[in-house]
């Protein structure tokens, strides 16, 4: 392997990386609040995705506006998800974890042919969000795209960073799951919280498609191929863990594009199964997670 072709892929990995960890901060922001895992979130990345070609190549509309008409519409989404196929099952029984995965999967099957049957079955380019040439530093040549999810990422990371060790707000989300008891006797709704985090999940997870259509394409189905990775991305950095996974998604991100360079596209998914499995027989709790101690 070539020192470019190194560098090349390396940039890959980081951006596509930070995409995964956008889907990853999404599956923590729910499963911190509520517990649960939503498998939902690949439908919230398809209409990101989908929302990013019609706004740029359907309306002939600029970025910036599609990026944020599609944030918006695809956290509505997150609030439809959580009345439809959350709420019901809050409470109905011991089986009530794998009851909402269930459901939640359901929804994202039903959300992307919905799509398919507005938006149609076959892929579809999406414009780059910065035009021009890849920049060459040193030599590499660096694609705008990539420089971009990562920006966002670090922007994102930023905020998350201020939001949930500096704010109120922050505190009663990261209360939410283990106490939601003691959230209202804040005199905060636990419901809205939980409303307001679903709406913030599928915001980022719709950010995240937008991000990655002009480098996947946009279809009714890009979402699904992705899930697997911000699945393992979040996985991988800890359960409930924020910091954990943003590190989970760039360490995915690398290994999806390292692997076509030493071996076969046909390896991505069985190796980044491998590295979840590895990692939770090591460290349950997954690399950045906390173990929680209960008294009995």
């Amino acid at each position: 392997m070539s020192v470019q072709t190194f560098f090349v892929s390396l940039q890959s990995g980081i951006g596509l990386g930070s995409v995964y960890a956008l889907m990853a901060l999404s599956f923590t922001l729910v499963y911190s609040a509520t517990g649960y895992f939503h498998l939902g979130i690949g439908s919230f990345v398809t209409l990101g995705a989908v929302l990013a070609h019609v706004g740029t190549v359907g309306l002939a509309l600029p970025w910036t506006v599609t990026a944020i008409g599609a944030v918006v519409l695809v956290a509505a989404l997150g609030v439809v998800s959580e009345r439809v196929a959350v709420r019901p099952l809050r409470g109905r029984g011991t089986n009530e974890h794998f009851a909402v995965m269930v459901s939640t999967l359901a929804f994202m099957i039903v959300v992307e042919a919905l799509v398919e049957f507005g938006f149609g079955a076959e892929e579809r380019t999406v414009p780059a969000y910065l035009d021009g040439p890849p920049l060459d530093v040193f030599g590499v040549p660096v694609r705008r795209v990539y420089l971009v999810m990562v920006v966002v990422l670090a922007v994102v990371a930023l905020v998350f960073e201020l939001v949930m060790r500096r704010t109120e707000a922050g505190r009663i989300l990261r209360a939410a799951h283990s106490d939601p008891t003691g959230v209202e006797l804040t005199g905060v709704s636990f419901g809205a919280v939980v409303l307001g985090t679903f709406a913030l999940a599928g915001g980022l997870a719709g950010l995240a498609g937008v991000l990655i259509s002009p480098v996947s394409f946009a279809s009714p189905f890009v979402g699904t191929g992705l899930l697997i990775y911000g699945f393992a991305a979040m996985a991988i950095g800890g359960f409930g863990s924020f910091a954990g996974a943003m590190a989970g998604g760039v360490l995915i991100g690398l290994v999806v594009a390292f692997t076509p360079v030493f071996g076969s596209t046909n390896l991505v998914d069985p190796l980044v199964l491998a590295l979840v499995l590895v990692v939770l027989l090591l460290r349950p709790t997954g690399l950045l997670g906390r173990r929680v101690l209960r008294t009995v």
